[in-house]
């Protein structure tokens, strides 16, 4: 594929696996759940200098909580990877240098090295046990 083109793979489960690999070649992924067994995958082909992998996102800073353009509350008794799967869904309806709001009951480590890889910008909050609230800024 050439820089600045996108593939899109309808699937029967998320291929987390597939986006490591292929970030390293210059892609950047995201994944919506259609229906139970059916997800869409994205993979964007970066522009030149892609396969260096992703350019680090600018830091969030405080003005940045005042104004999201969406949110999501993950409860406490949703198991993983349905958290995480719900905020990417989130995220990938929204439009890059758009913000979303998670209001989470614990740190979400894996969600937050996702975040990294794929270029997107976070900022965290813990509010105490059980609260902890993300702010990501998409990014592309």
């Amino acid at each position: 594929m050439k820089p600045g083109e996108r593939l899109v793979l309808e699937v029967l489960f998320e291929p987390i696996p597939l986006y490591r690999v292929l970030a390293k070649q210059g892609f950047w992924a995201w994944c919506e759940r259609i229906g139970e067994r059916h997800y869409r995958a994205h993979f964007y082909r970066q522009g030149m200098g892609g396969e260096e992998g992703l350019a680090k996102a600018p830091p969030l800073t405080e003005a940045d909580w005042e104004e999201v353009q969406a949110e999501v509350t993950i409860e406490e008794n949703l198991e993983p990877p349905l958290p995480m799967m719900r905020v990417l869904e989130a995220l990938a309806s929204l439009k890059p240098g758009e913000k979303l709001l998670v209001h989470h009951v614990r740190r979400p480590v894996h969600l937050l090295a996702r975040l990294e890889e794929e270029g997107h910008a976070y900022a965290l909050k813990d509010l105490g046990p059980g609260r902890v609230k993300l702010l990501i800024r998409k990014g592309g």
